[in-house]
């Protein structure tokens, strides 16, 4: 190599290191950061879908479970907040998998009782990160920290609430609540078109694994817990003995002092 080949390289690297970042690829006018803080919205409304109707409420917030991993995956090196938010969305859907397993066993109580204690309480972590990753976001595009975020934070502590008192709520109030829900959405969803027009960019973290295999394996997975379930946990064994239907002594003994009392022959 002569000594203008090797200026022309040295060039080059100067100015691969001091030119700014390429911009973002903007795909139908969403850029790849706002794409995973929309993933967080929807997964977040999903997941409290509670629609008694041909299994939905177990299908749609495991699908907004799933968005919510994604948009955390992607925004995790953002801020810790959204690092912590990933890693309890991994662990709450591990929690799930192993409830819908037991469901599909014959313990169902089970499943609902301290396996629901602990979604519960990943799920509150998990939407405690969203509001303290959303604010330290607002923080650095030097926008007024929001309070939509902490509205959504608090509006699941009260749906919490709700599930396992199970008051006799009237559709009145369910009326009330369900309107504040989608007005703090709407809010939210704004705030992702904010943080674009503000110049601030939300970058993405790298990946190794692409979105759509990440989907399908976890997908694969629940499919494996739920047949696990099914397969190995529908039945226990157990020692079976016939009933005799002959009287003991004892009971003969009884039986003929109830009748000498005047108890009626029919209820004995």
């Amino acid at each position: 190599m002569d000594k203008r080949d090797r200026n022309e390289q040295a060039f080059e690297t100067l100015l691969a290191e001091n030119l700014p970042a390429p911009p973002e690829t903007v795909v139908a006018g969403v850029t790849p950061g706002h794409r995973a803080l929309r993933r967080v919205l929807w997964g977040s409304a999903l997941c409290t879908v509670t629609l008694q109707v041909s299994g939905l409420q177990y299908i749609l917030p495991t699908v907004g479970l799933v968005l919510l991993l994604l948009g955390f995956r992607a925004l995790r090196r953002e801020n810790r907040w959204f690092c912590a938010g990933f890693r309890l969305c991994g662990a709450w859907f591990a929690c799930a998998a192993a409830g819908l397993a037991l469901r599909a066993a014959i313990a169902p109580e089970t499943a609902s009782s301290w396996l629901g204690y602990a979604a519960a309480a990943l799920e509150l972590a998990v939407f405690l990160c969203l509001w303290r990753g959303l604010d330290a976001v607002q923080r650095k595009a030097g926008l007024p920290s929001g309070k939509s975020a902490a509205a959504l934070f608090f509006w699941y502590v009260l749906l919490v609430a709700l599930t396992f008192a199970r008051p006799n709520v009237g559709w009145l109030f369910a009326a009330v609540i369900l309107a504040a829900y989608l007005c703090v959405l709407r809010s939210l969803f704004r705030l992702t078109r904010v943080l674009d027009e503000s110049g601030y960019a939300v970058r993405p973290a790298a990946v190794r694994v692409p979105d759509g295999w990440l989907a399908a394996g976890l997908t694969a997975w629940l499919a494996a817990c739920i047949a696990c379930g099914y397969l190995f946990f529908g039945s226990y064994r157990m020692d079976w003995q016939p009933k005799s239907d002959s009287l003991s002594a004892e009971a003969v003994e009884i039986h003929a002092e109830l009748l000498a009392l005047g108890y009626p022959k029919d209820a004995l």
